[in-house]
């Protein structure tokens, strides 16, 4: 690809486009490696592994004074109810806790009105944090290992 592709090693190889590989698709996007890429990949391979009909990324969800930040807002099918993607590689797990303590505000609130509240899944990457999610996830989601 003569310079338009640049590339990084984290695991395996995550290959970008250069300045002038932007330019030669007349794209403005600039990606680079940030601290956030593991975290996007795992999101995206949820997503090609999983297909869903729509998916949103970063979906921003607002409620009184609170605000909750999700990975991706997605639905299987076209009028499946929606679910709840949250990507656990790093984050601390009081944070996954006050994050998922929301998500069950938001449910108990009866403030979400698009269908029945939404399934919440935790990707992560260990059996042990996996756990650790499962049990402060009981009665709004899981947490999977991917």
């Amino acid at each position: 690809m003569g310079g338009l592709l640049s590339s990084f090693r984290d695991s395996e190889t995550v290959w970008y486009l250069s300045a002038a590989g932007r330019r030669e698709i007349e794209s403005d996007k600039v990606r680079k490696k940030t601290l956030h890429v593991r975290h996007t990949l795992l999101r995206n391979e949820y997503y090609i592994e999983k297909q869903p009909a729509e998916f949103r990324v970063e979906f921003t969800l607002k409620w009184d004074s609170n605000v909750i930040i999700a990975d991706a807002l997605y639905r299987m099918k076209k009028f499946d109810p929606y679910r709840i993607l949250e990507v656990d590689i790093s984050q601390s797990m009081a944070s996954n806790i006050r994050k998922i303590a929301l998500y069950k505000e938001l449910r108990d609130s009866g403030r979400w009105r698009n269908g029945p509240f939404p399934f919440v899944t935790y990707v992560t990457v260990n059996e042990s944090r996996a756990k650790r999610l499962n049990e402060a996830l009981r009665g709004i989601g899981e947490a999977i290992i991917l």
